[in-house]
This record gives C-alpha cells, sequence and structure tokens, in this order.
C-alpha cells in the first residue's frame, strides 16, 4: 500500500469493479467496532482499538540470568526513546516457554512504557487473520505515532511470513520481503518481534532488526524461584520433591503453570493435579504431551555393583569430581543397549554438582542446510551458560566415521561437532552402541573411552536379587548377555501381569536375551553356562 491512508491500516483495498470510492477500499472492522463502542473519548478510543497495556507478572530479578543483555536491551530502549529513533526493532527467539513473551513485558515496566500485544484477537475476539494481524500493526503504529511512552510487541510473527498479508489490487505489494521490510525500517514506535525458531526466515529481515536474542531455558534456580511465587499467589503448598518434579518438566511458560497451579487450587491441590493440567495443555499446544526431562525411574537407577565396565568407575569417579580436576574432560561411553551408559552419566552430573542436559539426533538434526550445524553449536553454548553436563546420546549419528560419508554435508556435520568438542569448558559425554562407526579424529578428543559390557554371570544373580528380591534358582544354568536394562524391562513386566515366580522371570529374561541373538548380525560368542 502506497497510499497514506492505506499505510496506516485504517482502511483496506477491495478487489473487484470499482465505480464509486465505496468499491475500493473498506474501513477496518476493528475501528468501526471502537468507534461504535467509544463514548467520545479519545482514551476509550484508543483502548478499544489497541486494548489494555500488558501487565507483567514476573520480576525483573527472574531474568538476572541473562546477564549484560538484560542490562543492555533495556539501556538501548531507553535511549531509543530519548533520541526519538525510528525503525527500532527487536527479536527475540527461542523455543516456547523459555520466557520471552513475559521478558518483554516486564523490559517495557521497568522502562515505564506501556505494551500493547498486537493482533491478538479480532473485534469479536477470535484469531484473527494474518491480513487483520498487519493491519493491527499499521493501526497502532499510527495512534501512538506522536505520543511518547509506548512499545508494540508481535508474538509469533512467522504468521505473517507464510501466506499472502492481504488480497486485491495491491497484493503484489503486501506479499513481497520489499514490503515487510519497508515497515521494519520505517515504525516511529519501538516493536518487539518474537518468534519460536529462525528457520524458513528471510536473512533480510533478520539484518533489518536492531538486535535479536535468543533465549534458552532459564536455569533451575530461577525457574524453582518462579514457580514458588505462584504456588504462593494460589495458596499451595507442594513439597521440596514434588517441586523437583515440576521442574523436571522443560520448557513451559510461566502462564502454562500459573493456569495449571489454578486448575489444581480448584480440584484439590495435589501435584497430579497439576501434572494433569500441564499435560492436556501441552497436548493442546503442541499436539502431543511436550517431553519430559530426563529423570530416573527407580528400576533405571545408576547401580555400581551391575556395571561391567573396562575400568573402575568408581576410582574415575573421584578423580572426575576432586577439586584438583580441569572440568573441561570428556567420556565417550560404548557398549550394547541397556548396559548402564546413559545411568553412569546422571550419576556423575550429580556427583558433579551440575545439571544434566541430555541431546539426542533427534533434538539436532534438521531437513535445512546449515541448521544442524547451527543446533549443535547451540547445543554446547546452552550447556555452557547453563553449566550442564552434557550428555549426547546416539553420538554415531553426528560422528560418522568421515571416510564414509557420502555428502559434503555429512563432513560439515563431523568438523562441527569436533570443533566445539575441542573448545568446550566443561564436561562432556557421548553414548553410542555403535563404536566402530565413529571418526577416528573424534576418538582422539574424549579424555577418557569407556566400554560397557554384559553382566557378567555373578551379576546377573546379583541383579536377580536387586530386581525381584529373590535369589537365582541353584538348580538353574545363569545365562550372559543380559544387561541392567533388560532387568528393568522385565521387572515392568512382571508388575504389570503379577509375575513372581522364580522360573516366569527366567523365561522372560532369557525372551529377552534370544531377542538379542536373533537380530544381532554377528555372532557375539556368549554361551550359557551353569
Amino acid at each position: 500500500p502506497k497510499g497514506t491512508l492505506l499505510s496506516t491500516g485504517l482502511v483496506k483495498p477491495k478487489s473487484g469493479r470499482v465505480s464509486l470510492l465505496s468499491d475500493l477500499v473498506e474501513v477496518n472492522e476493528a475501528v468501526i467496532s471502537a468507534l461504535q463502542k467509544a463514548r467520545g473519548k479519545r482514551d476509550d478510543l484508543r483502548s478499544l482499538i489497541l486494548g489494555v497495556p500488558c501487565k507483567a507478572q514476573l520480576d525483573w530479578e527472574d531474568f538476572d540470568y541473562l546477564g549484560e543483555v538484560r542490562e543492555k536491551l533495556q539501556q538501548f530502549l531507553a535511549n531509543a526513546y530519548r533520541s526519538k529513533e525510528v525503525g527500532i526493532n527487536i527479536l527475540l527467539y527461542g523455543a516456547p516457554g523459555t520466557g520471552k513473551t513475559e521478558f518483554c513485558k516486564i523490559l517495557a515496566q521497568e522502562l515505564g512504557l506501556n505494551l500493547y500485544a498486537i493482533g491478538e484477537k479480532d473485534e469479536d475476539g477470535l484469531a484473527p487473520t494474518r491480513t487483520e494481524r498487519m493491519a493491527a500493526y499499521r493501526v497502532a503504529q499510527s495512534l501512538l505515532r506522536n505520543q511518547s511512552g509506548s512499545l508494540l510487541m508481535f508474538d509469533e510473527f512467522d504468521d505473517l511470513l507464510s501466506a499472502p498479508l492481504s488480497r486485491g489490487h495491491h497484493q503484489a505489494h503486501a506479499d513481497s520481503k520489499i514490503y515487510f521490510n519497508r515497515i521494519l525500517e520505517a515504525n516511529p514506535v519501538p516493536s518487539v518481534w518474537i518468534i519460536n525458531t529462525l528457520e524458513g526466515i528471510d536473512p533480510s529481515i533478520i539484518r533489518r532488526m536492531s538486535v535479536a536474542f535468543e533465549f534458552r531455558e532459564p536455569p533451575k534456580a530461577n525457574r524453582e524461584k518462579v514457580l514458588r511465587r505462584i504456588l504462593v499467589r494460589h495458596g499451595l503448598d507442594l513439597d521440596q520433591e514434588q517441586i523437583d518434579g515440576l521442574l523436571r518438566e522443560g520448557g513451559i511458560a510461566p502462564a502454562l503453570i500459573d493456569s495449571a497451579v489454578r486448575f489444581a487450587k480448584l480440584t484439590g491441590g495435589s501435584k497430579d493435579d497439576i501434572d494433569f493440567a500441564l499435560h492436556n495443555l501441552l497436548q493442546a499446544l503442541h499436539g502431543r504431551p511436550q517431553r519430559k526431562k530426563e529423570t530416573p525411574k527407580s528400576l533405571d537407577r545408576y547401580q555400581p555393583a551391575l556395571i561391567n565396565a573396562d575400568l573402575d568407575l568408581r576410582r574415575l569417579t573421584r578423580r572426575l569430581t576432586s577439586r584438583q580436576m580441569t572440568r573441561a574432560f570428556s567420556l565417550c561411553l560404548y557398549g550394547p543397549p541397556g548396559t548402564g551408559k546413559s545411568a553412569y552419566a546422571r550419576h556423575l552430573a550429580e556427583k558433579l554438582g551440575l545439571e544434566i542436559l541430555i541431546k539426542r539426533a533427534s533434538d539436532i538434526i534438521s531437513p535445512f542446510v546449515g541448521q544442524t550445524e547451527m543446533n549443535i553449536a547451540r547445543m554446547f553454548e546452552q550447556a555452557r551458560n547453563e553449566g550442564s553436563l552434557l550428555v549426547l546420546d546416539e553420538a554415531d549419528s553426528f560422528l560418522i566415521d568421515r571416510r564414509q560419508a557420502h555428502y559434503r554435508w555429512e563432513v560439515s556435520e563431523v568438523n562441527e561437532m569436533l570443533t566445539w568438542m575441542e573448545q568446550h569448558p566443561l564436561p562432556f559425554v557421548c553414548t553410542t552402541n555403535l563404536m566402530d562407526r565413529l571418526d577416528q579424529a573424534s576418538l582422539r578428543r574424549f579424555t577418557f573411552k569407556v566400554q560397557f559390557d554384559f553382566l557378567t554371570q555373578e551379576q546377573v544373580v546379583l541383579a536377580f536379587r536387586h530386581f525381584f528380591g529373590r535369589r537365582w534358582p541353584k538348580d538353574l544354568p545363569v545365562p550372559t548377555l543380559l544387561t541392567p536394562g533388560d532387568f528393568a524391562v522385565v521387572a515392568r513386566k512382571a508388575q504389570i501381569m503379577k509375575m513372581t515366580r522364580a522360573a516366569e522371570l527366567i523365561a522372560m529374561l532369557n525372551q529377552e536375551r534370544q531377542m538379542k541373538q536373533a537380530t544381532s548380525s554377528r555372532p557375539l560368542g556368549f554361551t550359557v553356562s551353569g
């Protein structure tokens, strides 16, 4: 839209034959509705069009983990208002639930600004179209351009870029990158644009942002502080174990927690009620429940006596956790599935006093060119910023032998991993079932390489007592080719099926063992002996 009136968003173009002025344009429905409802006061009209300013639920101190970023953004906006700069746009991006929207609210509050959320509902209270959202933004800019003390927030702005912004004669203008870029260059009212991921966003749009900042999940201490404040507000009391359980839920916005706690307050006030509400809210938001952070179940906890490793793990743990030991070390834990690799990694994190950050191939690999390398970099940056023990599961997906690579991007991904492994200042653990597939250069970068093997016969007897509370029958041979994971699986089956007889339990263990033999690509050399 080139015309002054069209550019304000107060009217929009119509398609079809033009004989009268009313055939050329139509007035924005939100503006008509506001004029009809207003009582002749300017403030009434403005609030009806823009809505009421957003209020922060959190405190400035809740974002102290952002460090200098928080202070620099505050200083930048304050100076921009004083100098009346135009084209001020802040891009906040990151996974849902990391606090982007709440930070925007508290930032405005700290600066004494009125924050308006743009285009979140239409005049009927329904979800607006992309065209309506863009029109709402232009109207807000027009209404506030000569008034100081306002900040605009456009959440999920990728919604504007995934389909045409308008219809009719001016569609070519509205759909073009140039159109959106010009909006970013000339806006008189500073704006904050919020998005979950930069995938698919044209670089020309990012270049026109004044500053961009990625939000990651806050440290546990900050999340606990926010959770406790919400519990106090609703008059609920949970013990530390229940609070820790809720904190293991990753990527949940404070607003969702607030809704879930309020639901629990009205239904009984238990942690189960909070879990129920969170589960269904996440189902509605993401189409499936969000995966919980890794937490060891009672059957999967680290049991040193049930680990068959080629290195003394007790001694290794003591050395790695000693005060004299540098934190810049790495481990490659390899061996068959279920042998305790991940359990030991969690145990080591606990002994080091670090939170654990577990990443899998599905968390990192992207179909977009170069995005996997970016995700690898972000993974290491997240571990460094949070001070976490990074555990990369299925490491063979990222560290494949470059001599066997078929595509250049496979080599690029391995190179990115190796670069970050060399410079990472904190403990780093890789686990793999396929040690022979790892790149030779990656093996040289691991401080320790530890093999986890199947249980010995003595450990099988011990595991039978540990998981089932029974002695191994003297008249039955003790099998090999079993892991602690096999015992955990059979224990769950036995619990469901109400099986307690030793013969039944051993039969299920043999089934697990036989499945390994049936699916193995080569003989493993294990035998059953008495």
